[in-house]
């Protein structure tokens, strides 16, 4: 009589398959594993269709929509492809439409982005307040994109950037001198309009600007200065320059349409001091340009 061992098991259950080392298997342990495969089968294949439609509905974007590149201004990688998509858009508007902003799709544009853009120059994550650094380069070409609106809610950025020209922020406060001197003057050239072209709306730019013209001042005053530290015989830089040819500009553009300011006296008696200065230590161009002023 054969007498089974533990062998004769072991190699009658040989056949089964079971990891390595792990002993025989018994029916319901294989039954058991084939189920908990198929369930992690099963969830594997929930979790990738999950992610395929989150990766088909993100795909579903609407690029031609500038609420959603105005959303990508939150984040810093997407930050300058949103700006310049902004623009484009922008561009593109006014150009099918003659260039005429008060045609219902420019200024429907002006208004809805234009006042986003205003919010993204003050926020957090663009300023820099409340811990972060400042992204100068994209507030800059904010302050660009507003004044190619030429909308007076722009105004108060224009200002608030002209309060500071210290250090690289000076290129900041020319672009905003920049933008109030486009603000005031004939839309067709680079000056204030001739007089036959003075219009009530012109003279209600000028007028809306008037709030600007002390940090006008301020901001030749401050160059000035800078200037005279470095001794007699310093000339201005070429970032000093350009605020100086601006703010020269947006000053005499405001004081013409506006000539009843409560500002008209400090703003004339600037551009006399800037005509007095030898070119010597000025771009004669700022010369001149206070000259055409008076």
């Amino acid at each position: 009589m054969h007498v089974r061992t533990v062998v004769d098991v072991y190699h009658r259950r040989s056949a089964k398959v079971w990891p390595s080392g792990a002993g025989p298997w018994r029916e319901e342990d294989a039954m058991r594993g084939t189920r908990h495969r198929a369930a992690a089968c099963a969830v594997g294949i929930l979790l990738l269709t999950a992610a395929a439609t989150a990766a088909l509905t993100s795909g579903c974007r609407d690029e031609s929509d500038p609420n959603y590149w105005i959303g990508k201004l939150e984040d810093s990688v997407w930050r300058v492809e949103a700006l310049g998509r902004l623009d484009r858009m922008f561009s593109d508007l006014l150009r099918d439409n003659n260039n005429d902003r008060t045609a219902q799709p420019v200024a429907e544009f002006i208004d809805n982005i234009g006042g986003e853009l205003i919010k993204a120059y003050s926020a957090p994550y663009m300023s820099g307040e409340g811990g972060g650094s400042e992204d100068v380069t994209s507030r800059n070409k904010i302050i660009t994109l507003l004044s190619q609106m030429e909308t007076p809610a722009a105004l108060p950025v224009y200002q608030s950037a002209l309060e500071d020209v210290s250090g690289t922020k000076i290129q900041r406060a020319n672009t905003a001198a920049e933008a109030v001197a486009r603000f005031c003057r004939d839309r067709e050239s680079k000056f204030p309009p001739p007089p036959a072209k003075r219009d009530a709306q012109w003279r209600e730019r000028c007028s809306a600007a008037e709030g600007t013209i002390p940090m006008l001042v301020s901001a030749i005053n401050t160059v000035n200065e800078a200037r005279g530290e470095r001794g007699s015989n310093a000339e201005n830089t070429g970032d000093e320059d350009a605020l100086m040819r601006s703010a020269t500009s947006a000053l005499g553009n405001i004081l013409l349409g506006n000539p009843e300011s409560s500002h008209r006296a400090a703003g004339i008696a600037e551009m006399i001091e800037i005509l007095e200065t030898p070119d010597t230590a000025q771009d004669m161009a700022v010369n001149m340009l206070a000259l055409m002023m008076l």
